[in-house]
């Protein structure tokens, strides 16, 4: 019997970190929201390659992960 995840993810590659985007599986058409991790640590600061590679990796990762929840997402940059 196979349980489905209580989160969901996807990592990219942002120069020298890694970003990965995670999302609490929504429990019945609730709102949610997701989060981003850096690793080894977050930067200071990105270049414009660097916001460039992240904001193609995260909006891959938005796309694929709401494709699999069969949700509509949106993004906000703050």
């Amino acid at each position: 019997m196979s349980e489905t995840p209580s989160q969901l993810s996807r990592s990219w590659r942002v120069g020298i970190r890694c970003c990965t985007l995670t999302v609490m599986r929504p429990a019945g058409g609730l709102p949610f929201s997701s989060h981003v991790t850096w690793a080894p640590n977050a930067p200071k600061s990105l270049t414009t390659e660097e916001w460039a590679a992240y904001r193609r990796g995260r909006d891959l990762a938005v796309a694929g992960i709401s494709k699999e929840l069969g949700v509509l997402p949106l993004i906000v940059e703050v």
